[in-house]
């Protein structure tokens, strides 16, 4: 078990790493679980360090882990794990993260434009439909008033126009 600590625990040492053991109370030599340890890294002490071994895994995870900028670059060219959790890190915060979601609220807004720009030609092209056929209907009464004025009988206009008699009735009575 890994704790990493944002304070010091142990005052009394100065290793940023301290690792423990499960021993019996009476018989401190006698580990009781020799697969179980655990780890404290103390953050504050890391940081106290000025020549820290980047050359050891742990140091380079240690060093990430605090963000401690004067040896983060020098870890990510030694390990490549750990450039890839840094490439990672960068793209879920920070500028990465703002280029990110500046670029969702891009897509967003041109989604929507495109939404609305597809309801309106579908309205305009339904109105348009409505239109014509309103436009037809005014002509055909216009038409069948017309031939009507000029004394040609309902049942001829329909005959002739190819509208059914009911229809050309309902039109010269309006």
């Amino acid at each position: 078990m890994i704790n990493i600590l944002d304070y010091i625990l142990y005052k009394e040492h100065k290793e940023y790493i301290s690792k423990t053991a499960i021993v019996l109370d009476k018989h401190r030599e006698h580990e009781v679980i020799k697969d179980l340890e655990w780890y404290f890294i103390e953050l504050p002490k890391f940081e106290q360090i000025n020549n820290i071994d980047i050359n050891d895994t742990v140091n380079q995870w240690i060093a990430f882990i605090n963000n401690d900028r004067r040896y983060i670059d020098m870890a990510t060219t030694k390990n490549k794990v750990l450039k890839e959790a840094k490439e990672d890190y960068n793209y879920l915060t920070g500028e990465a993260e703002e280029r990110r979601l500046q670029d969702l609220r891009e897509r967003w807004e041109m989604d929507r434009i495109s939404e609305i720009n597809y309801v309106s030609e579908r309205s305009e092209k339904e109105g348009e439909k409505r239109g014509r056929k309103e436009g037809r209907k005014l002509g055909e009464q216009n038409i069948i008033k017309s031939l009507f004025k000029n004394n040609m009988s309902p049942s001829e206009i329909a005959e002739k126009t190819g509208i059914k008699l009911a229809e050309v009735l309902k039109m010269v009575s309006n």
